[in-house]
């Protein structure tokens, strides 16, 4: 049996992982004329009308700052940051929404602790997730290989696949009342690239799931 490699990066996608995404997707495709079987970002990037595009991504603004009046941690967050920061353990953030999101986030419901670094938005020059790029940045930025870091996220399409590409172990909130919903895992099974190293149902359960993954380092 192989080895675990340790663990030495942690990666988090923010809404539906870390806190309740009340960004109303329904509105958001209805409105920009996209299909939710679609990546609504990737096809807004394929309109050649610049104008078409331009008013696509003020609809989608508009809606993410209204999300930001009912942000909420969910329930382990906070527990997550302390017991990486407790491990010295870097935590990074890689999320489709905008830099304007991670710093609300960052201000209002994480100063308590260290802030994720990276914390990587949609809209910093990285093509968005399912795309690795993001991620490769976060294991770079820390001198570590991607093989000891994790991915956690509430989406099989965008969080596992991208962390996948990346060389990631990836993690699956499974358990999620966000976008993806509950059915999350049954649908990832269907494609395997979708298909996480190992899912939760909450963020309380990841410690013990991190260490069936990796070698750990103790608490300083």
């Amino acid at each position: 049996m192989a080895s675990k490699p340790p663990l030495r990066g942690v990666v988090c996608d923010m809404d539906g992982t870390l806190v309740q995404s009340t960004l109303d997707f329904t509105a958001m495709y209805a409105r920009c004329g996209v299909d939710k079987s679609q990546d609504v970002l990737q096809v807004i990037a394929s309109w050649p009308d610049p104008a078409k595009r331009a008013d696509a991504h003020a609809v989608i603004e508009e809606i993410e700052r209204d999300a930001l009046k009912t942000m909420a941690l969910l329930p382990g967050a906070v527990e997550l940051g302390h017991w990486c920061s407790a491990r010295g353990l870097p935590l990074g953030l890689v999320t489709r929404n905008t830099a304007a999101s991670v710093a609300h986030l960052h201000t209002i419901h994480w100063s308590p602790l260290p802030p994720f670094k990276p914390a990587v938005s949609r809209d910093q020059g990285l093509p968005s997730k399912p795309h690795p790029a993001a991620l490769l940045h976060c294991a770079e930025s820390w001198g570590v290989a991607p093989s000891e870091c994790v991915m956690i996220g509430d989406s099989p399409r965008d969080d596992v696949v991208a962390g996948r590409r990346a060389g990631f172990m990836t993690v699956l909130i499974a358990g999620s009342t966000g976008r993806h919903g509950t059915g999350a895992a049954a649908k990832a099974a269907e494609h395997p690239e979708r298909t996480p190293h190992a899912q939760v149902d909450g963020l309380h359960e990841l410690p013990a799931v991190l260490e069936q993954l990796f070698v750990v380092p103790p608490p300083k």
